[in-house]
């Protein structure tokens, strides 16, 4: 899979490279080894994001929200340039250290350790909705150019996770909403749209895959969305969200329907 999907990238596109090439050894040495959900695919779809960025001159730190044992972070580390580092946001210790799911900050550290990245990645111990301002602090005056949501799933904490990164992201930036369009996570899906359209057309989407969905700021949105057409050349399906197309990539072509997608 790894392979095809590089190979699409190189042949297809033939412009941005750097990013892809930067994260290449993530995604064969250490990825697979880092517990979480994201797949070789979906970090190549991050990794092309990245290059359009650095083609475009547009730079700034980097923000993942629900961080889990890490996968996403490293990769954002890994696509990270030398004066750019990554912010971690998570609660951790969420549950009893007996559930499946117990988010063990010493897991996360570990990896973290193991793969050499203690100085790229800043972690922020907080809740998105109770400790707002111990975050904003952190961050400072960065305004990320990339910031990845996968925190809480229910209405109110995704909603409020939505509304920190719009409110931080840099104006050429992008927002990922993880579990968009998800039939078991359908709050999800409400909290992004509803505080999407809350903001008039500040924002708007210009990719949607098969897990997640890609906001820009408005302005931005001729530049991504041209690019995503380069980037799936074989895609045509682009329905209408937030009064524009988005292009649609879904591995599975029966939850493909323009009826999926709430406007």
């Amino acid at each position: 899979m790894a392979r095809t999907i590089k190979g699409n990238f190189y042949e297809e596109t033939g412009r941005y490279r750097a990013g892809v090439r930067q994260v290449r050894d993530y995604l064969k040495r250490d990825m697979a080894r880092i517990e979480g959900y994201l797949t070789p695919r979906d970090a190549m779809y991050m990794a092309f994001v990245d290059d359009v960025q650095r083609a475009n001159d547009i730079g700034g730190d980097l923000l993942d929200i629900g961080v889990w044992r890490g996968r996403v972070t490293f990769l954002l580390a890994n696509m990270a340039r030398s004066n750019e580092k990554v912010f971690a946001v998570d609660l951790f210790d969420l549950r009893e250290p007996t559930h499946k799911q117990y988010n063990d900050p010493a897991v996360f550290q570990n990896n973290l350790s193991e793969l050499k990245l203690v100085d790229k990645v800043q972690i922020i111990k907080a809740h998105t909705v109770a400790d707002r301002s111990t975050i904003l602090s952190a961050i400072g005056d960065s305004r990320p150019r990339f910031v990845y949501i996968d925190g809480g799933h229910d209405y109110a904490t995704c909603r409020n996770d939505v509304a920190l990164a719009l409110d931080m992201v840099s104006s050429q930036g992008v927002v990922v909403c993880n579990d968009y369009l998800s039939p078991t996570h359908p709050a999800v899906t409400e909290a992004v749209v509803e505080e999407v359209k809350s903001r008039g057309d500040a924002f708007c989407a210009f990719m949607i895959d098969s897990k997640r969905l890609w906001l820009c700021p408005s302005n931005m949105y001729k530049l991504y969305y041209s690019e995503t057409t380069s980037m799936f050349s074989n895609v045509t399906r682009s329905p209408q969200i937030f009064g524009r197309r988005a292009r649609l990539v879904m591995r599975d072509k029966k939850a493909a329907r323009d009826n999926a997608v709430m406007d």
